[in-house]
C-alpha cells in the first residue's frame, strides 16, 4: 500500500503541470525521477503494474470529475 501512495503523489503532482497524465507511461515515470530499474527485470514489471494500476485509477477519477 506504501508504494502504492508513493506513487499516486508522483501521479499527483504530473497532474500539476509537469507531465500530461493522459500520455505519461511508466518509462516517462522512471526517466523522470531518475528511477535505476532495470528494464524488464522482476522489479521493473512489478512498479510498472503498480504505476500503470494507481494511472488507471487516477484517469477514472478525474473522469467522473470528482
Amino acid at each position: 500500500m506504501y508504494k502504492a501512495a508513493i506513487i499516486a503523489s508522483a501521479i499527483a503532482s504530473a497532474a500539476a503541470g509537469v507531465i500530461d497524465l493522459e500520455n505519461i507511461s511508466f518509462e516517462d515515470h522512471v526517466e523522470h525521477h531518475a528511477l535505476t530499474y532495470i528494464q524488464g527485470s522482476t522489479e521493473w514489471k512489478f512498479r510498472e503494474q503498480l504505476f500503470n494500476n494507481e494511472l488507471k485509477r487516477v484517469r477514472n477519477h478525474n473522469a467522473a470529475g470528482r
